[in-house]
């Protein structure tokens, strides 16, 4: 099977195109800041800098700094590598129960759904030998994954990565901090 994640990634050419693009924006978004607090400190008009409009442009600017940033390190240093270690109840036999630790009545637990309208809690413990006297263990889940930020922005005007695993597997021992929460570079890749 092609590996497609490289022919979906952008090419040199058009990192550069849009961080020269976010370098003229932000030139233009400065002159129009001054501009706007000059109007606002020589009483030409009361609301142009600090308001609500202003609030807004800071934001795109904000988010466009930061996607820069991360094209311009991808342009030295290739697609992000990282990874994620998250925690599986299974039973003894090694059946996967569990893969989501929820905020119970009495502190976080395990849901385990016994029927489409049951389920079942299980507290989370430190020890394995308190898991084994349940019945259960908890093993931990380590995912590889490689990715990295388009030049544009997605979902909302969120900029969610383009990802995908390079490795899963299951590690027999309990994580210091006991964890089911996905990232979004997991949740997203391909």
């Amino acid at each position: 099977m092609k590996d497609t994640f490289y022919d979906k990634m952008p090419t040199v050419d058009q990192f550069n195109s849009y961080l020269d693009y976010c370098k003229k924006e932000e030139e233009e978004a400065n002159k129009n800041t001054e501009q706007r607090m000059e109007n606002y400190f020589n009483c030409l008009d009361d609301y142009s800098w600090g308001g609500l409009c202003d609030q807004a442009s800071s934001q795109i600017r904000s988010l466009r700094r930061y996607l820069a940033n991360n094209l311009a390190t991808q342009l030295e240093e290739g697609a992000f590598k990282e990874t994620f270690k998250l925690s599986i109840l299974q039973d003894l036999e090694g059946n996967t129960v569990s893969t989501k630790i929820v905020k119970g009545k009495f502190g976080p637990c395990w849901i385990i759904k016994v029927s489409e309208y049951n389920a079942n809690f299980v507290s989370v413990a430190k020890k394995a030998d308190t898991y084994a006297k349940k019945g259960y263990k908890v093993v931990t889940r380590e995912v590889s994954v490689e990715y990295y930020y388009t030049a544009g922005l997605s979902r909302n005007g969120k900029i969610i990565p383009i990802s995908r695993i390079l490795s899963d597997t299951i590690l027999d021992y309990i994580a210091d901090v006991q964890k089911t929460d996905i990232p979004k570079e997991i949740f997203f890749a391909q």
